[in-house]
């Protein structure tokens, strides 16, 4: 089961969030390693940063992920504007920006909210509407690990942990404090052994 907005802290199994970057120029070989990636981690949803309409990183990866059944979500770029046809975004934790996206893309998308090591700002941007929050730092940071614990013991909304390459010590880590959902870094899943980086993370991050 992919990030959705039904997902909650007893029924959500724990997964990937696979990143691509719509800086990377091949796009291609992106859209080459995603069947892959997929067939690897099939819950998995699709993460595209500094997106900005026109994409070609996302035009090549957001046909795959339909037909698949999983989310392609886009984190837009500064001052890139949404379009109807996302899936869902990756937001900061401002309501104003939570709610104006929700308005835009609809009541299906699926809207993640950036806020760091904030728990005020999760609390907020929960309040907002968002269907996931999002807690970045690094995996062995006892302030990333006591955030994670402690919203998964108080709120519901699936947590989605950023950090830089997570190996597997990282993902019992994560998984140990209440991550329902780990970010994959493109250079993890989309090169050679991509598909036994995600199984190895997967045997892990449970």
């Amino acid at each position: 089961m992919a990030i959705s907005p039904t997902d909650d802290a007893e029924s959500a199994e724990r997964s990937f969030v696979l990143l691509a970057s719509d800086e990377v120029a091949e796009a291609g070989a992106l859209a080459e390693a995603i069947g892959q990636a997929l067939d690897a981690a099939p819950r998995a949803a699709v993460l595209v940063r500094n997106w900005q309409p026109g994409s070609a990183v996302f035009d090549a990866l957001h046909p795959i992920c339909r037909k698949a059944g999983v989310a392609c979500l886009a984190e837009p770029a500064k001052d890139a504007p949404l379009t109807q046809r996302l899936d869902g975004a990756l937001l900061s934790a401002d309501p104003h920006e939570l709610q104006q996206a929700r308005r835009l893309l609809g009541a299906d998308a699926i809207l993640g909210a950036r806020c760091g090591l904030s728990r005020h700002d999760a609390m907020i941007a929960g309040e907002a509407g968002a269907d996931f929050i999002a807690f970045e730092g690094s995996a062995s940071d006892p302030a990333l690990l006591a955030v994670l614990a402690w919203w998964s013991d108080l709120f519901v909304l699936p947590t989605l942990a950023l950090v830089a390459e997570p190996d597997d010590v990282a993902a019992r880590l994560l998984a140990k404090n209440g991550a329902d959902f780990l970010a994959v870094p493109a250079a993890l899943w989309s090169g050679a052994g991509g598909a036994e980086n995600l199984a190895r993370l997967a045997d892990a991050f449970v």
